[in-house]
């Protein structure tokens, strides 16, 4: 595979990283107007763990 295929896969990899953490925060923003209480919390909390997978997988494929 060519160096120029390889820089397009991965910019391509980081837009769609990208995209994927704007529309998590943006449900992020959202949450309070659909859930409360324990619920929110729990939902809070599963949503930050996967922003932090995602950073993780952001980070990683910029390394490459």
């Amino acid at each position: 595979m060519e160096e120029a295929e390889l820089r397009s896969y991965q910019s391509e990899s980081l837009r769609h990283c990208d995209k994927l953490l704007n529309e998590v925060k943006s449900d992020l923003d959202d949450i309070g107007s659909f859930f409360g209480g324990e619920l929110r919390k729990t939902y809070v909390d599963a949503t930050d763990k996967a922003l932090s997978k995602i950073q993780q997988v952001r980070t990683k494929i910029r390394n490459l």
